[in-house]
């Protein structure tokens, strides 16, 4: 575990919004196995999938992770790459259900994710679960990093 906390601290520390996002990803996919009593086996995949699903941002320039607007539509298909990567980086060297949770994390239920459009029955609780994790996390970043913008307004003003 300790090497793969290293791994994932060297991708995560490429750019200040990253920092703390595949931790707080993790802790929340853990808590939600937790009330959902899911097994030991069930968690430790949550686990691992939560802690790799972002691997793939590696190979994303780094102007395009730390981009303080919104993206153009050619640096979102960038953006939205880091699952294929991910998934070239760990096919055929990890657990299948293991790589499967952490390239489905930008699915949703009602298949408008990507890159596949999964559906809601198409994806196992142990990849809902960071999933929707990874959608939590993202709006919390997004409210935090707004209300740092009108602070920052503010002392301007």
């Amino acid at each position: 575990d300790s090497y793969l906390n290293m791994l994932v601290s060297l991708i995560d520390f490429r750019s200040y919004f990253t920092v703390t996002h595949t931790i707080t990803t993790c802790t929340i996919s853990l808590e939600l196995a937790r009330l959902l009593s899911l097994s030991s086996e069930q968690t430790k995949k949550i686990y691992y999938g939560a802690m790799m699903h972002d691997l793939g941002k590696i190979g994303i320039p780094i102007e395009i992770l730390e981009y303080p607007g919104q993206l153009t539509q050619e640096q979102m298909i960038i953006m939205r790459s880091h699952v294929l990567k991910t998934r070239e980086l760990l096919e055929e060297k990890i657990d299948q259900e293991i790589l499967e949770i952490a390239c489905r994390h930008h699915e949703k239920l009602n298949g408008s994710g990507y890159p596949h459009s999964l559906w809601e029955n198409q994806l196992t609780q142990e990849q809902r679960i960071v999933a929707i994790s990874d959608i939590v996390v993202h709006y919390v970043e997004s409210a935090v990093i707004k209300l740092l913008l009108v602070k920052k307004r503010l002392v301007k003003f």
